[in-house]
C-alpha cells in the first residue's frame, strides 16, 4: 500500500522498482498497486494529473523455488526430467543427487 495525499480515485500511474504497477484500488490518501514482472528494487512513483511523486527504498524480494513435482520419478543418465513448482523463472542451476544437469530449460 502506498501512502499519501492528492491522488484521486482515478487515473493514477504506479511505477515501481521501474515496471508500471497494476493498479488496484485508489482513494485520495491511499494506493494499492501489484508489482510488475521484472521490476527491481529502487523507487516508486505516482503520477496523477497534478504531476509525479517519487520515493526511494523499495526493496524487491526475490522468492525461492518450490518444487511441487517431477516425473519420470526414475531413470538413467540422458533422459529428460520434468520439474514442476514455483518460481522457477531465472533459475540458473539444476542438479540430481548434488550432479549438475548439463542443460536445462525453464
Amino acid at each position: 500500500m502506498i501512502t499519501g495525499s492528492n491522488f484521486g480515485d482515478v487515473g493514477n500511474t504506479v511505477n515501481i522498482g521501474g515496471v508500471v504497477a497494476g493498479v488496484t484500488t485508489s482513494t485520495a490518501t491511499q494506493i494499492t498497486a501489484t508489482v510488475g514482472a521484472g521490476a527491481t528494487s529502487g523507487n516508486v512513483s505516482v503520477t496523477t494529473a497534478g504531476g509525479t511523486a517519487t520515493l526511494t527504498g523499495f526493496t524487491f524480494a526475490v522468492q525461492p523455488p518450490t518444487i511441487v513435482s517431477f516425473t519420470p520419478t526414475s531413470g538413467s543418465a540422458g533422459i529428460s526430467v520434468i520439474i514442476t513448482g514455483t518460481n522457477l523463472t531465472g533459475a540458473t542451476a539444476v542438479s540430481f543427487g548434488g550432479t549438475a544437469v548439463q542443460s536445462f530449460a525453464v
